[in-house]
């Protein structure tokens, strides 16, 4: 068993360290963005600090679940990110 949780810990990490350079890809164009779009970018990025906050303080089988989170956070504003940037292209 430990073996797995440390696999899987691992490949957590591995999987984190290869997204966490996805969340940047905003700032050279944050001052075009009005107010309620910095707001609704400050909440999410209050979410993940409060995921990474909780996969930092959490142990065992939990760190697991917490690092799943933190991915599967990362992920999902990763995608929206996306959209949103295809709908911008697709404005011009």
């Amino acid at each position: 068993m430990k073996g797995s949780l440390r696999r899987r810990l691992i490949l957590g990490s591995l999987v984190l360290a290869m997204l966490a350079p996805l969340g940047c890809a905003h700032h050279g164009s944050r001052m075009r963005m009005n107010e309620a779009q910095m707001q609704a970018m400050d909440q999410r990025q209050a979410k993940l600090d409060q995921l990474v906050a909780a996969m930092n303080a959490a142990t065992g089988e939990a760190k697991v679940d917490a690092i799943a989170a933190v991915v599967n956070e990362m992920a999902a504003q990763h995608k929206m990110m996306h959209e949103h940037m295809r709908m911008r292209r697709a404005e011009r």
